[in-house]
């Protein structure tokens, strides 16, 4: 992993998740416009991005992690990336709350881009304007489940309702982010961290 000074010029989120999870509309809300299909679940990897404050921002939509070949397309994505810093964000819908499968996406992230990939993870919960009655610790209370997955992520996460496409969430997530790096210390996971990790499981 690199060492990055923050702010970063570049960063790249890459959207991680099961289909009607909202990562494709959770992409658009962090561009500002439509640029994935949010009717159809995503079959490969595609990349759009988006100036903010002076940083360029890539946002990478990705197929449900148990789509045949997600592997490979996930790889050739990786490979063909940018150098800069790249963090995940694994996409939950809060208003369907937790899966078995949400905890297998936890386990092949870690198989899939290391072990120290879950500490540049946040978990992203959608729809939150159908759970907002409840505060996040009675969401969780109810879903210990959920808890452990965001525990297993460092206790990070973040709320978004895509049905709102105001700047300040968008904002809050990426200082979310940038919390993220700094508490690694500025280590980032990048394109090159990936790729080591790659040559090491072959």
């Amino acid at each position: 992993m690199n060492v990055i000074l923050l702010p970063v010029t570049e960063l790249g989120i890459i959207l991680l998740g099961e289909a009607r999870s909202g990562k494709s509309s959770t992409g658009n809300t962090i561009l500002g416009r439509k640029e994935f299909k949010e009717t159809l679940a995503t079959r490969t990897c595609r990349t759009h991005s988006t100036n903010m404050k002076g940083r360029k921002i890539w946002v990478t939509d990705t197929p449900e992690i148990t789509t045949e070949g997600v592997k490979t397309k996930i790889k050739n994505c990786m490979s063909s990336s940018f150098d800069g810093c790249c963090v995940f964000l694994l996409v939950i819908n809060a208003a369907v709350g937790f899966r078995k499968v949400d905890r297998n996406n936890v386990k092949w992230i870690e198989e899939n881009f290391g072990e120290g990939a879950l500490l540049h993870t946040i978990v992203l919960f959608t729809h939150a304007d159908q759970i907002e009655e409840e505060t996040m610790d009675q969401y969780f209370t109810v879903r210990p489940e959920l808890r452990h997955l965001v525990n297993s992520c460092g206790n990070r996460y973040h709320t978004f309702n895509n049905r709102d496409q105001s700047p300040p969430q968008v904002t809050a997530l990426i200082e979310k982010i940038d919390e993220m790096i700094r508490a690694n210390g500025g280590w980032c996971y990048t394109s090159m961290t990936y790729q080591e990790f790659q040559r090491k499981i072959r």
